[in-house]
């Protein structure tokens, strides 16, 4: 009436998905026989994410006392999943297309496994230079993850293009220069234009101009132009009044010289007059050219003159003359007195 005894009873353990599932030979004594009717049994549950494998024994002796032993295996599954494939990081100008790759993982206990990816940009010092970091997380059916990231550094290198940059040209001093504005544009933020001017003079109005334009964009980026204008001044002064000759016949009617004024195109106009007297004679005939010069800031002159002529033509004519007189023979002439 004694039944089997088992000589090792099996523990219960719980072991990672990874490890191997132990075996287990159970031994058994009896009392009486020496051979025994051995039988096994085993069944697989789940739980949650885990295994759990129930194994029992039984022994029967020749009389049919038996004995049942059993033992329960936990399979658990803590391993994380391991990314097989990662994007790598890169560097990228702002102007590219960004390639977003996705990252693949596996288990060494699951064959699903789930990647998510997050992003995070992190503004840099301008529009153009950025950080995008994008995280990947693995999950297993238990829960378990890996987390790897990809950092893609974007950066704005490339400078702004000019659209539009003014010919420059010629221009005469009396319309100024239109100069126009310069335009620009950038592929990954603003463009600003500003620009310096480089003047170079032969006169006050005879001048060019170097424009130099200059594109910026918000990184800092830029690119130059240059546009080329020249300005001339070749009209001279023009006298604001007209003068004519002039014939008096004593030199005490000469009359004051003309004071003449000139305006230019451009600026103004210094008048300067010279005096000369080309004919002179003992009776004082003369002949004297009064000339004027106008000239501008540029040395554009204008001239005009004209002549004072002195010419006495005019015979005397007698003042007072005495009258007839009728006298005596034995009378004086008197002196005339004209």
């Amino acid at each position: 009436e004694i039944a089997p005894v088992a000589e090792v009873l099996p523990e219960n353990i719980t072991i990672e998905c990874t490890e191997a599932v132990p075996g287990f030979i159970p031994s058994w004594s009896d009392n009486c026989d020496d051979e025994l009717e051995l039988s096994a049994i085993s069944g697989i549950a789940i739980d949650g994410c885990n295994q759990i494998i129930s194994r029992s024994w039984t022994a029967v002796d020749n009389c049919g006392n038996s004995t049942t032993i059993s033992q329960m295996i936990t399979i658990v599954d803590t391993t994380a999943p391991e990314f097989e494939y990662v994007p790598a990081d890169y560097t990228a100008e702002c102007s590219s297309e960004l390639s977003y790759e996705m990252a693949y993982a596996w288990d060494i206990c699951d064959e699903n496994v789930s990647v998510e990816v997050a992003e995070q940009t992190i503004e840099g010092n301008c529009a153009g230079n950025y950080t995008i970091v994008r995280t990947f997380t693995a999950t297993d059916a238990c829960g378990n993850t890996s987390v790897e990231t990809q950092t893609i550094t974007v950066v704005d290198t490339t400078a702004p293009e000019f659209t539009y940059v003014p010919y420059g040209g010629q221009f005469s001093c009396e319309n100024g220069i239109e100069f126009g504005m310069a335009t620009a544009t950038d592929l990954c933020s603003n463009a600003t234009v500003t620009f310096v001017d480089d003047y170079s003079y032969e006169c006050a109005n005879t001048y060019s101009v170097v424009r130099t334009w200059t594109a910026t964009d918000d990184c800092g980026n830029f690119t130059t132009a240059n546009s080329y204008y020249s300005v001339y001044d070749y009209t001279a002064p023009s006298f604001d009044a007209a003068v004519s000759n002039v014939t008096v016949e004593c030199a005490s009617e000469i009359p004051a010289f003309a004071e003449l004024t000139a305006t230019d195109n451009c600026g103004t106009a210094t008048v300067t007059r010279t005096e000369e007297v080309l004919s002179n004679d003992d009776c004082g005939n003369q002949v004297i050219e009064v000339s004027y010069s106008a000239v501008d800031n540029c040395g554009n002159a204008a001239y005009t003159s004209y002549t004072i002529t002195v010419l006495d033509e005019t015979a005397p004519v007698l003042s007072s003359t005495p009258a007839s007189l009728v006298l005596a023979c034995d009378q004086a002439i008197p002196a005339a007195e004209v």
